[in-house]
């Protein structure tokens, strides 16, 4: 059977080439792509957001994570494909897997705009280790597409400073302060959601992330920003001049690379490597984006509009709670028709502008997949029976939302009771850590998994991940886990900061357990042994309890539970009707009686 895998394959042995790496990013290293650019679910059938294909010309792998194991399996090809699961014991990684099988004289090929210039450079490095040869300009899989998706071009807006809480000029500002402390005469920025945010920007290139294609390049003189010129209004065009910045073509940006001397600074894990490669004539300073560590702490504009938004997501959230925890049994309800009804609840919300990424609407078994989207094929009936997990989030002008709920919809059994309640204590665990300013994510993530550790439970992903502001839902460097990657530490928490604390129970081909809320840090005490930070409640959505086993809550927890559970109700019930927050009142009662 001929498929764009064997397609691929053919081309290499033409072509000479014995492997093929096609990643999932995009020129950029976004997280979630534009359809123009998903080569890798072209080529192998998986539509999870994170993976990558190394193809071979009589076989092939896919690596990817554990959140997309289960969905990996039902949707690649095992007779043409093999799954690498990542972190499991005994399964190498793309490099660990090139060095044992690369060999003399054999030819690595890929596009080296879709890695970033880390990964470039440890590829390079382990080629020339082997005497190998590594060919980055080869579009194998770009070229075997016919019917591919144009490259979005959205229109760009303006992200007006009462939202973001602080100018463009201000920014800069920063920026080249810290440009000057490394010594650098240029910063180069090819990460999407650090342009966006430097120049108050938006755009819908992305889906779910109002993020738009571009690129930039500061001086302590000058400042240019890559786009495509006809997404530019007028009032876009004039604000940017108004801010003294130059405007020049999206497709223009390797000749000018080309041109560039001097001292440039580059985030070597967001600049794709095809580009890094134009700059290596000049003395290259390898660092962080400075605004990478800005936009993840929040200004006070920003956490006021966060609480706005999150206020508006619980409304919307327990409105529909009410209608599902009424209706099941008696109305006819799909995965797909409850999505869209949750969905229906967000859209009167104020400011809404569209979800912060593709609802996880499962049920039952269907959850043990951590990122299952429902589609026509899979899209099931629910019953009164059983649990229903909806991870989802809302793209906000005061900021992004991300908040999971496992809802009871009847009977469960005792396995699913503990284990829901033991999700629950792990939330709570952690979302209630008073720690020294200093702690990174990793120091806290114990506190989560603890409880379900206890018990020999674990899940395949970490606990939490920073949260932009009108941004992307997932955003560094903030982020709870316990495992460090590749000797890179994960940031020190700062107040104003965001993350997710995101704790679950995944049983293939039965159920999954996932409860979360976006948390703020922030200042608790100073006293003589340093700050001491904690942790706010920005989401406000209520816990089903019928699914909690307060026998297994010590008395903090309860204490924890009642009154996050208060602050539900009191932020909420003055938005609902007199039915909703009698219900409200009603089911909160419950654990008090």
């Amino acid at each position: 059977m001929t498929t764009p895998l064997t397609k691929l394959q053919k081309s290499m042995i033409e072509k000479n080439i014995a492997y093929y790496l096609i990643p999932s990013e995009d020129p950029h290293q976004s997280e979630y792509v534009d359809a123009h650019y998903k080569c890798r679910q072209f080529i192998s059938g998986f539509t999870g957001s994170s993976g990558a294909v190394l193809a071979e010309q009589t076989e092939s792998r896919l690596w990817t994570d554990g959140r997309y194991f289960t969905q990996a399996e039902a949707q690649i090809d095992s007779e043409q494909m093999k799954l690498m699961k990542m972190g499991v014991a005994g399964v190498p990684t793309i490099l660990e897997y090139l060095t044992e099988h690369l060999s003399e004289g054999d030819v690595l090929g890929l596009n080296g705009r879709m890695i970033n210039t880390s990964y470039g450079k440890k590829l390079a490095r382990l080629a020339a280790s082997k005497k190998a040869v590594l060919e980055t300009d080869h579009t194998l899989a770009e070229d075997l597409w016919t019917g591919r998706p144009a490259a979005a071009a959205s229109p760009i807006f303006i992200h007006e400073d009462i939202y973001a809480g602080e100018s463009v000029p201000s920014k800069l500002k920063r920026i080249r302060s810290c440009m000057e402390t490394v010594s650098a005469e240029a910063h180069f920025i090819a990460s999407l959601p650090d342009i966006a945010w430097i120049f108050n920007l938006r755009g819908n290139d992305m889906p779910c992330t109002p993020l738009f294609y571009s690129y930039a390049w500061i001086t302590q003189e000058n400042c240019c920003l890559f786009v495509r010129e006809t997404c530019l209004s007028e009032e876009v065009s004039r604000r940017l001049e108004q801010d003294k910045i130059t405007i020049l073509p999206y497709g223009q940006i390797d000749s000018f690379l080309a041109k560039q001397k001097g001292s440039v600074l580059i985030d070597p894990d967001t600049v794709n490597y095809k580009l890094c490669q134009e700059l290596e004539k000049n003395q290259i300073i390898f660092g962080e984006n400075p605004s990478s560590g800005m936009k993840a702490v929040k200004n006070e504009t920003q956490i006021s509009g966060l609480k706005e938004c999150h206020l508006s997501d619980g409304i919307a959230m327990t409105k529909f709670m009410f209608w599902l925890k009424q209706n099941i049994g008696s109305v006819p309800m799909t995965e797909r028709s409850v999505q869209d009804r949750l969905e229906e609840e967000r859209r009167k919300q104020p400011l809404y502008q569209g979800p912060s990424f593709d609802t996880i609407c499962a049920y039952k078994d269907h959850a043990a997949m951590m990122h299952y989207c429902s589609t026509e094929q899979s899209d099931v009936c629910l019953k009164p029976e059983g649990l229903l997990l909806i991870d989802s989030g809302g793209q906000y002008l005061t900021g992004t939302t991300d908040v999971t709920r496992t809802f009871i919809l009847g009977d469960i059994s005792e396995e699913e009771r503990r284990h829901f309640t033991l999700v629950l204590k792990s939330m709570l665990s952690l979302s209630d850590a008073k720690f020294l300013l200093g702690c990174r994510g990793s120091s806290l993530d114990i506190l989560a998994r603890g409880p379900l550790w206890e018990e020999g439970i674990d899940y395949r992903c970490g606990t939490g991940h920073g949260v932009g502001h009108f941004l992307g839902v997932h955003e560094g460097p903030n982020a709870f886990r316990w495992q460090v990657r590749d000797n890179q530490l994960d940031a020190v928490l700062m107040p104003g900061m965001v993350t997710t604390d995101e704790p679950g129970v995944y049983i293939p081909g039965k159920y999954g357990i996932r409860t979360e809320n976006m948390l703020l840090c922030k200042k608790q005490r100073q006293n003589e042994y340093g700050s001491f930070l904690e942790f706010e409640h920005l989401t406000l959505v209520p816990i089903d309890m019928d699914g909690v086993d307060e026998a297994l809550l010590n008395d903090k927890e309860i204490r924890l539970l009642y009154a996050y559970h208060q602050l539900v109700f009191d932020s909420l019930s003055p938005h609902l009707t007199d039915e909703e927050a009698g219900w409200l009142y009603h089911f909160l009662r419950i654990q008090n009686s």
